[in-house]
């Protein structure tokens, strides 16, 4: 890798001859001009692959661009070495001549051979950007040939959130006020923990990217929510029903129509679960829950949700 080629990691990730800035979006990157394509057998939402003969000084097959979504930036351009390149025995070796030594390495000699695993690992970080680096066990089957190894060139999530952050944090505030004039709140007590994280920061950067429709529960009903449970409210000033642990919250306009899930799974090779879904919101409770299924029956009657019920087996 030449020092110009090192110099742009922090500008943005490279697609042959064309140059793409950090902060494009997915949708637009696959717009731009003098970018081919790839149809692939199984096309991802936020993924779009394109043809790329070369990048970081190797042979490659392709070029995989992933983001949140396709109105959101790409996160991750990822580059398959070919396994005809006659250097792509020494991957990590090649860009430490240039990057220096590794922040972090792996080494896993017991998976020689073994195309589906990988040997040798490396990262570098460099400000808001990280290059990482693994190399499989033998030439792995890909599209377009073989592949000795594979390059992810990264974008911080943090940085990439920051132009999405203000209106998230707008939408929560109005929340907010919404959840202050709230004129029913019924509370539903499971028996776990609902998911969440604790960093209040990186819960909004997650949010702003991947779930803009998920805002943080306004802290005076967070503080009546049972970390084990979860409450339907709603505002009739706004005309808005509302669910929210007590970490997050999904909103939603009387009258709209509304997909959700009540689901069932039983134990098997696993302990089971039982789970209501309403729009990318969840919560969910150890099998059988007399409690979702009485959430499920609660907000299946409101007008403008359709409740499907789904069973399974944990296996």
């Amino acid at each position: 890798m030449d020092p110009a080629t090192e110099a742009e990691l922090g500008t943005g990730f490279r697609i042959g001859d064309v140059l793409v800035a950090w902060g494009t979006t997915l949708g637009a990157a696959t717009a731009l001009p003098g970018l081919t394509r790839l149809a692939v057998p199984y096309p991802a939402a936020n993924q779009a692959v394109f043809r790329c003969d070369a990048r970081f000084g190797f042979r490659t097959l392709s070029a995989s661009l992933t983001a949140p979504s396709g109105d959101r930036p790409v996160l991750t351009a990822t580059y398959l070495i070919d396994a005809r390149d006659e250097a792509a025995g020494a991957v990590v070796e090649r860009l430490a001549a240039t990057l220096g030594r590794p922040d972090r390495v792996g080494a896993y000699p017991e998976a020689a051979g073994a195309w589906s695993m990988v040997t040798e690992t490396a990262e570098w970080r460099r400000g808001d950007t990280t290059l990482s680096v693994s190399v499989f066990g033998g030439e792995r089957p890909e599209d377009g040939g073989r592949s000795i190894a594979m390059i992810w060139h990264s974008w911080s999530e943090a940085r990439a959130a920051l132009p999405y952050l203000d209106a998230w944090r707008q939408r929560s505030a109005a929340l907010a006020r919404y959840a202050a004039r709230r004129d029913a709140t019924e509370t539903f007590r499971l028996d776990l923990e609902q998911m969440h994280d604790d960093r209040a920061a990186r819960r909004a950067v997650h949010h702003a990217l991947y779930r803009p429709e998920l805002l943080d529960t306004p802290a005076e009903l967070a503080a009546t929510i049972p970390p084990t449970g979860f409450a339907l409210w709603s505002s009739r000033r706004d005309a808005i029903w509302c669910l929210s642990t007590r970490w997050t919250s999904a909103a939603f306009d009387f009258g709209a129509t509304v997909a959700a899930s009540h689901i069932e799974i039983k134990p098997a090779k696993g302990g089971g679960y039982a789970e209501i879904a309403v729009g990318s919101w969840s919560a969910r409770a150890c099998y059988p829950s007399a409690e979702v299924a009485r959430a499920a029956r609660t907000i299946a009657a409101i007008e403008g949700v359709r409740m499907e019920h789904h069973e399974g087996y944990d296996a």
